[in-house]
């Protein structure tokens, strides 16, 4: 671990979601997120605006999304991430281009 950096553990959504919300929110230069579950759902969109309102502000964000986990992140959730920014979202499920999911999000 790098010196500076600590542990939190966080078990379930109702703890984990708000502090990662928070660390996102607070990111500064890069934002490396990887998610094995992510629907669109209420806390799905929370996370597709938070990374994409980092991203406008200049935030270089990489998001990793399983492919079999996140299924059912809807096509719009990926425009959005695609949207008003440089990104790259190479392969998502129900497109034709794999099972795998990338997106990387950044400021032009």
């Amino acid at each position: 671990m790098v010196p500076g950096h600590r542990i939190r553990w966080l078990f379930g959504g109702a703890l984990a979601y708000p502090a990662m919300l928070d660390a996102i929110a607070l990111a500064r230069s890069e934002i490396l997120l990887e998610m094995y579950i992510w629907a669109s759902d209420t806390n799905g969109r929370r996370f597709v605006d938070a990374v994409c309102i980092k991203a406008q502000e200049g935030v270089r964000v990489r998001c990793v999304i399983d492919g079999a986990g996140s299924f059912s992140f809807s096509g719009d959730d990926v425009a959005k991430m695609r949207s008003g920014s440089r990104s790259s979202i190479p392969s998502v499920p129900g497109d034709g281009a794999g099972a795998g999911r990338s997106a990387t999000t950044a400021s032009s």
